[in-house]
């Protein structure tokens, strides 16, 4: 059958199969069904991304009450809150560092950018992790809400907002109902001196 051949090499070309999978009698029956359930994934997140023009993704997440955004390719992981080693005589935006595998990474606190109450941590709080280049970096947060494609020119300028909002670290606020999401200007964290400070 022509379709189901087509379908075959599609899924061929998109998972890098093997030129010993030559045809559908060599697959067995499971694998054929995780490879079929992906490509028909892939094919649902690429009409939504296509559907949506010029939508990005983000992050969302919870501190406290306040809903915010993260464009999603600054993120590396989201891992659960585990123990932190504390370290002594530095800035309390630091709340300890964080074992990645073998890897220490620092662990912040940036809610204190805006002056955001702390939290007790629960079930649901999460570290997310974010990389540039050199900087790796883990930041708490209440709770994980999800991933979003949202467009860029529904994003309103900080510098139209008052109070919190209105500061260097915040990207923008995109308003969804009642709510207000406040959109984390990734290029100003990674930037600030008040992360990576000298010892």
């Amino acid at each position: 059958m022509p379709g189901k051949k087509n379908e075959i090499k599609a899924i061929k070309k998109e998972f890098q199969v093997p030129l010993w999978f030559e045809e559908k009698d060599n697959i067995d029956p499971e694998t054929w069904k995780i490879l079929s359930e992906r490509s028909e994934e892939l094919s649902k997140e690429k009409f939504l991304i296509f559907r949506e023009e010029s939508g990005r993704e983000y992050l969302g997440f919870l501190w406290g009450q306040t809903k915010c955004y993260l464009a999603v390719e600054s993120v590396i992981e989201i891992k659960e809150f585990e123990y932190l080693e504390p370290v002594p005589s530095t800035p309390d935006i630091l709340v300890g560092l964080a074992n990645l595998r073998g890897e220490v990474v620092p662990v912040f606190d940036l809610r204190k950018f805006w002056n955001i109450p702390k939290e007790e941590v629960t079930e649901n709080s999460k570290l997310i992790i974010m990389d540039e280049g050199l900087k790796k970096f883990g930041f708490w947060v209440d709770e994980v809400i999800g991933t979003f494609i949202e467009k860029e020119e529904d994003i309103t300028p900080s510098h139209q907002y008052s109070g919190q909002l209105n500061n260097e670290y915040t990207l923008g606020v995109l308003p969804k109902g009642e709510d207000l999401w406040m959109v984390l200007n990734p290029g100003a964290i990674l930037e600030s001196s008040a992360l990576f400070f000298d010892d």
